[in-house]
């Protein structure tokens, strides 16, 4: 099968709520392979969508943190705008979870340029006004806007 095609049947399977996991986990399975999958992530970001199921979500979201940190950050970021206009719920949920391996931020930190600022701001405010937010997170999405050039009301 080609990679387009299984980009097109984990879209199928990500919003089909009536689908099998076992048919999304084995589609995923066929993606381990590091080069198909660092070769397919710009593709993997926009895979989500607001409707997803969670189940299928987080077992994608896990299968991407499974590239090594500078390449999937780096790409997550050149990307940000493709996957905030996908969804911005797991935009968020991906943005968070770079926010809290110590590795990632620091590479987030680094590549910050790489992303769309008007969009890197909206998810920021995003993430910044869920009421799950953490103060830590608040701290650290502080930081970035500083590093943008940007105050608190930018």
């Amino acid at each position: 099968m080609t990679d387009r095609k299984k980009l097109q049947l984990l879209r199928h399977y990500m919003s089909n709520q009536h689908l099998q996991a076992n048919n999304f986990e084995s589609e995923l399975c066929s993606l381990k392979d590091t080069d198909t999958l660092k070769k397919l992530l710009p593709d993997l970001f926009c895979v989500f969508d607001d409707n997803c199921n969670d189940k299928s979500a987080f077992s994608l979201i896990h299968l991407i943190e499974t590239v090594p940190d500078p390449y999937y950050v780096e790409c997550f970021l050149k990307n940000l705008r493709k996957s905030y206009t996908n969804s911005v719920y797991w935009t968020s949920v991906l943005f968070t979870r770079i926010m809290n391996n110590s590795d990632s931020l620091q590479y987030l930190k680094y590549y910050l340029y790489l992303a769309d600022r008007e969009t890197l701001l909206h998810l920021l405010s995003f993430i910044e006004n869920d009421r799950y937010c953490t103060e830590e997170h608040k701290r650290i999405i502080s930081d970035l806007r500083k590093r943008l050039g940007c105050d608190v009301l930018c």
